[in-house]
């Protein structure tokens, strides 16, 4: 479990202990760090858990969510990722769902939709640019994503490492859908809950960063890099603190081979593993 964070301190020790709670076959929860000034990552070291907890600092400026997330994907070492804010506006329950077709062997990766069990943000502008985003991305690689913007994605380690993602904003979840997309693998869809935050309590997205993601879906359309072709644009991370105190350090991974396509029950097929030349389609799975 990967939970990029920046001075959410009222809310990250209870997505930890919720994660550690209500998630089956848990094998570590990294915590990147994004310079965070309120103390939520001393408070989270301060406590012990069933399961490793490993605290990465990226420094003391803010580079940002997609920094964050490249920062954790790398040090993960379990077979499958997830990445999941650090708000409370998800809920822990819904990961044992979005893990199960990775584990069955029927996807690569899964992507959760708030809309699917509706969503009701109180920000119009907010539905307003989500719509605007996932049209464009349906638009520009023909697919029939219903919510691009989630904070809720599920992947193989492997195929995250392999998408050679270079956002370090707000874009890396239009980035990483829009890799999806291009490449040869299986991508559900499944329905997530959803409890928005208001900007008192914290939210952080605003309109400029809205332009970030259009910015990154144009970008990964057309952009010049393909799967595994460069790796030049890997970050380092400064410190990591885990439970017992020890340091640890990266290693390289192989990109992943091409996979079959398979059926999952239940849940909304995107990307059905074609090959690279092959047409793109979606259809419902029965």
């Amino acid at each position: 479990m990967i939970i990029p964070c920046l001075n959410e301190g009222r809310t990250l020790l209870q997505v930890v202990q919720a994660t550690c709670e209500r998630v089956s076959n848990l094998k570590e929860v990294i915590i990147v760090d994004d310079g965070s000034s309120d103390g939520g990552p001393q408070s989270v070291a301060a406590r012990t858990y069933p399961v490793p907890v490993a605290i990465v600092s990226c420094g003391r400026s803010p580079r940002g969510k997609g920094w964050a997330v490249r920062i954790g994907l790398e040090r993960a070492r379990g077979a499958f990722v997830v990445v999941q804010d650090a708000d409370l506006e998800y809920s822990a329950s819904d990961v044992d769902a979005l893990v199960k077709p990775l584990v069955e062997g029927h996807a690569d990766a899964v992507v959760g939709s708030r809309f699917e069990k509706g969503f009701h943000s109180g920000y119009v502008l907010h539905r307003l640019g989500n719509w605007l985003v996932t049209t464009l991305a349906n638009l520009l690689h023909g697919t029939a994503w219903t919510d691009v913007c989630a904070g809720y994605k599920a992947l193989r380690r492997d195929v995250a490492l392999a998408l050679d993602l270079r956002e370090d904003g707000f874009g890396i979840d239009a980035e990483m859908v829009g890799r999806l997309a291009q490449g040869p693998y299986r991508v559900l869809e499944a329905p997530i809950s959803y409890e928005p935050r208001t900007f008192n309590d914290g939210k952080k997205l605003r309109f400029w960063h809205g332009l970030t993601v259009l910015r990154a879906l144009v970008r990964v359309r057309w952009s010049r890099y393909w799967f595994g072709a460069d790796r030049a644009g890997r970050p380092t991370a400064e410190r990591t603190t885990e439970n017992d105190g020890r340091h640890t350090s990266f290693e390289h991974l192989d990109p992943p081979r091409t996979v079959d396509s398979l059926a999952s029950s239940g849940f909304r097929r995107l990307c059905p593993g074609r090959a690279l030349s092959g047409a793109r389609r979606e259809l419902r799975v029965a």
